[in-house]
């Protein structure tokens, strides 16, 4: 777990738990894992309302953006079961039943057709709704910016150029909690500032040892980053959020006469796994996660 203030400053770490040894490994700031669903605000959405594409109530079809008669996205279980692995997408073209429909929403739902204002899809954190958003801001603009302008540059350059990786968050290797918690800051005024784990360090006559080189620039409009982070709040405070009723509203929903800065004043990424190997059948080790 790791938490920064709006300046970049790393408030607190926790690499792990335990007896900490001369090996320890710091998973918060050296460990990259796959974002998920959390890549979805600072790539799709925010560039969708940065660049006009989307707003606050644009309504979007809740339906994969990829139906199975396209034939784009391959039923790897199919393919798999049936020997069809080896085939190329050509070739597969005779299989209508090795495609299959994209994405798919948590619990294995295909959406239910509707249209659904952006506020509600993103409250519900719905692939569908959240990929359509990326497919008009375009994959590779995704990736250039969170590659480039909020450094997340653990993401291959090669293979995370694609829908998957850059609004469902099935990267190569991912980003470490430290870089996606960082990303988040963009949502106070529209500023990154590279994270850093001190200021400056003195010697013992008072001169200096070190300095940090966090350097800071405007990532997003102002405008932009305040209706994401109303946007998020949805998450916690309406009815229908994946974390609804879980925290009080501060706001009461109060009109605002005009965009003013979030009062949260730090951010927090954390990750969870177990850190023991389980010996499941046949005597192999694994690495369960959470």
């Amino acid at each position: 777990m790791v938490t920064l203030d709006y300046d970049g400053n790393v408030i607190a770490i926790v690499g792990g738990l335990g007896e900490r040894t001369r090996a320890s490994l710091n998973r918060a700031y050296s460990v990259t894992r796959q974002t998920g669903s959390t890549i979805k605000p600072i790539g799709a959405y925010a560039l969708g309302v940065e660049y006009g594409l989307v707003n606050w109530s644009t309504m979007l079809n809740n339906s994969p953006l990829y139906q199975k008669q396209d034939m784009v996205i391959r039923d790897e279980d199919y393919c798999r079961k049936n020997g069809l692995m080896g085939l190329s997408d050509k070739q597969l073209r005779a299989y209508p039943n090795a495609w299959r429909s994209w994405p798919r929403n948590y619990g294995g739902n295909y959406g239910d057709n509707s249209d659904v204002p952006l506020w509600n899809g993103l409250a519900r954190s719905l692939n569908t709704i959240a990929v359509r958003v990326g497919d008009l801001v375009g994959a590779s603009n995704i990736f250039n910016f969170v590659y480039n302008t909020l450094q997340l540059n653990t993401l291959d350059p090669v293979n995370d150029v694609g829908l998957a990786q850059m609004v469902m968050g099935s990267q190569t290797h991912g980003v470490t909690p430290t870089a996606l918690a960082a990303a988040f800051q963009i949502f106070y005024d529209g500023q990154y500032t590279t994270p850093h784990l001190y200021t400056r360090v003195l010697d013992r006559d008072g001169n200096i040892y070190l300095e940090n080189n966090s350097t800071s620039y405007q990532a997003l409009t102002p405008d932009t980053a305040y209706v994401m982070n109303r946007l998020l709040k949805n998450v916690l405070h309406s009815s229908v959020g994946t974390a609804g009723g879980c925290y009080p509203n501060p706001m009461a929903w109060k009109p605002l006469a005009r965009p003013v800065p979030p009062a949260t004043k730090r951010i927090c990424g954390s990750w969870a796994a177990r850190r023991t190997t389980l010996p499941p059948c046949g005597g192999a080790t694994m690495h369960p996660m959470i």
